[in-house]
């Protein structure tokens, strides 16, 4: 356990570094590049031709979707089949979403490419 703090204050530490070495857009800039759902997003603007904002957009929602999910498992004031719910419901308003902001054939083509994340929000 105190590993993991240790090493959680170090990345810390390296965060705020880096924050204050690239600034604050230079330092989103390496965030998205460095994450695997980014990279398969821009994929799937680059093919699709979405504007670059689109799939910035798509991240964000991203990691605010497995936030909000992750914020409902580790709630322990709800009973279990309200955590499910809580996170049916994610699940759906996240799909529906991306869907609506990707386009019908867009969002069913990242489904199988690189969105099967959004299937296993809710647990199952």
């Amino acid at each position: 356990l105190l590993r993991q703090q240790d090493r959680k204050a170090a990345e810390a530490e390296l965060d705020a570094q880096m924050r204050r070495l690239f600034g604050e857009a230079r330092y989103q800039d390496f965030t998205r590049a460095s994450d695997g759902q980014y990279q398969s997003l821009h994929d799937l603007g680059e093919r699709f031709e979405l504007p670059e904002q689109t799939v910035q957009q798509a991240w964000q929602m991203q990691r605010d979707a497995d936030a909000a999910a992750r914020k409902l498992r580790e709630n322990t004031a709800l009973t279990m089949s309200e955590r499910q719910a809580g996170l049916r419901t994610v699940q759906a308003e996240t799909q529906q979403t991306f869907q609506k902001l990707l386009g019908s054939d867009v969002f069913q083509t990242y489904r199988r490419h690189g969105g099967e994340w959004i299937s296993q929000l809710n647990g199952n």
